[in-house]
């Protein structure tokens, strides 16, 4: 049997081949094909028998369904500016084998440089903002668990401006 790597994301497919034979029975898919598009929803092992005249032989392929992760949910945030964040956890379920995340900062005047980054935790930065009203960054994060994305999860930064506190003139009574 020939065909590519076994192993998938959801909603994809592989195609297999089989040779030698004059007839071909796969199971579970009951094609009477050399050649199959196997699109499992969950991982499966295929059988191909190849007859010639009386003689048969049989073979088996499995395909691994890799699960695509959900990347947990992350509140959005303020800060006042001039302060040391703390540095922000990214995590998604399941977390298990090749788990790998991207994250990007569609806003870098908040002050978190770089604008996006390739691992699991975003870095401590210094607020900034110098304006008189919010600055508002989204941030798109995806995970990706053995090549299979996740589908991208937003949250927002936000920057408070620094209060400008003024007093009025005093009035003087006489007395």
């Amino acid at each position: 049997i020939s065909g590519s790597n076994n192993a998938i994301c959801p909603s994809h497919c592989l195609t297999f081949t089989a040779s030698g034979a004059t007839s071909y029975m796969w199971l579970p898919s009951g094609a009477n094909t050399p050649t199959i598009t196997a699109c499992p929803s969950s991982s499966t092992i295929y059988t191909v028998t190849g007859s010639t005249g009386s003689c048969t032989s049989t073979q088996t392929i499995s395909v691994t369904v890799n699960p695509t992760p959900t990347v947990n949910p992350i509140a959005n945030i303020q800060f006042c500016p001039n302060v040391i964040t703390p540095n922000i956890n990214l995590s998604a379920t399941p977390n298990s084998g090749a788990l790998s995340f991207l994250w990007t900062n569609s806003d870098t005047a908040i002050g978190l440089y770089p604008s996006s980054g390739s691992y699991y935790i975003m870095p401590s930065f210094n607020s900034s903002n110098t304006s008189s009203t919010a600055i508002t960054s989204t941030v798109t994060v995806m995970a990706s668990l053995n090549g299979c994305p996740s589908s991208p999860y937003y949250f927002t930064i936000t920057i408070q401006p620094n209060p400008i506190v003024s007093v009025n003139s005093a009035t003087i009574c006489a007395g």
